[in-house]
């Protein structure tokens, strides 16, 4: 009898053994998933909180968009010496901004805008730099792409995009036909064999703003950023809409594709105001820049302030894995009020991936236009990635 009941109670000490051994196997199954949605991002340069919010999803698209977060491993570090290119460099009495920078052949060439700021009327001019390493720019004193008389860009052509395709050059721009602050502004492109003669498309302006003010696309389409994706053009620029019968006129990044570079499909707004600003101080999204690293499109852009006016006060950034829809991920990545040479307005972002080191090259406004101190320069910043 005592050896039945001792082995009875061996069989139950065997089985709460196997029972306590599946617990543990069934446990290790699920704690790396679990370790998934609370680990800390091991990028200094972006907030642990944005990064949970990136993790705790479910879709394959937010799971590679935290990947790609994962990615950054530094801080923005912006040059000590900015402004590199400064009012007045070059040509005397001329404002520089909206740089355009690719790299060819080891070469940094740059598009920028120039234009005398007390004229009347004022009349932004394209024209071209290139430098060793990015921050030593030799300008070429002739502009390379002007207004056309009695055309549709007759008094500007500014905010340019440009890239390369096979042996052509693209550029997109901003033209208007009256004075820049009360113009309608809508955007031409133009071709290019060796970056600097340039042919505007006759096909242009090859967006413009459409007329009804509750949708998206209206007053205003301007500030391009191009990207060539997989046989595609990503055109993205900043659009306007009316609150009505709410007040204010918020702004974001439209896009629009097409497979020839000229015949453009309809816009669709592809990132408006997140949450990390107030909809009651801020306005919205403007200058944006683009680039596209395996497969997912970075966007940096401006942000506006005031709703009374276009004060551009910092400059952040979304990515996306579709090129349509952007999620945040730098909020103030650099903004009004930190340097003396930018501390009225920051704007106009161009981000280049080289190697393993982003550059960006943005302007700066140091004050006010009615100030005797004003002055408008582009400053330049990297941040390292793996």
């Amino acid at each position: 009898m005592k050896k039945k009941i001792i082995l009875v109670v061996l069989v139950l000490l065997i089985i709460v053994v196997l029972a306590g051994e599946d617990k543990k196997s069934s446990q290790s199954t699920t704690e790396p998933s679990e370790a998934v949605n609370t680990q800390e991002s091991d990028s200094v340069g972006i907030p642990a909180e944005r990064v949970k919010e990136f993790v705790n999803t479910q879709t394959q698209t937010e799971v590679e968009e935290q990947v790609v977060i994962k990615k950054e491993v530094g801080d923005w570090v912006e040059y000590k010496k900015n402004p590199v290119i400064k009012y007045k460099d070059t040509l005397s009495n001329t404002l520089w901004g909206d740089a355009s920078v690719i790299k060819e052949d080891g070469i940094y060439k740059m598009w920028l805008v120039g234009g005398e700021p007390f004229a009347q009327p004022i009349v932004a001019k394209q024209y071209y730099a290139t430098s060793p390493d990015g921050i030593n720019w030799d300008i070429n004193k002739d502009p390379v792409l002007e207004p056309t008389p009695g055309a549709w860009d007759s008094h500007g052509v500014e905010t340019a995009s440009v890239i390369k395709v096979g042996s052509t050059y693209h550029m997109y721009y901003t033209g208007y036909d009256t004075d820049f602050s009360t113009a309608i502004y809508s955007m031409g492109h133009a071709t290019s064999k060796d970056g600097i003669n340039w042919t505007k498309d006759p096909n242009n302006p090859i967006i413009k703003p459409q007329d009804d003010p509750l949708k998206w696309g209206y007053f205003t389409t301007a500030e391009p950023a191009i990207v060539y994706h997989k046989g595609t053009y990503y055109l993205y620029y900043a659009s306007a809409k009316s609150n009505w019968p709410d007040e204010g006129s918020p702004f974001g990044i439209m896009v629009a594709t097409s497979k020839d570079g000229s015949n453009f499909t309809e816009g669709k707004i592809a990132h408006t105001l997140s949450s990390s600003y107030d909809a009651s101080t801020y306005r919205g999204y403007s200058t944006p820049a683009v680039y596209v690293d395996d497969g997912v499109f970075h966007l940096y852009h401006g942000v506006v302030r005031n709703p009374d006016k276009f004060e551009q006060v910092a400059i952040s950034s979304a990515i996306s894995t579709n090129g349509f829809d952007f999620k945040e991920v730098e909020a103030d990545i650099f903004a009004t009020g930190e340097k003396a040479w930018r501390n009225y307005e920051i704007l106009a972002p161009s981000v280049l991936l080289d190697g393993d080191t982003l550059k960006m090259w943005f302007s700066g406004q140091a004050t006010d236009s009615s100030s005797p101190d004003f002055t408008f320069g582009i400053g330049y910043a990297t941040k390292q990635v793996k």
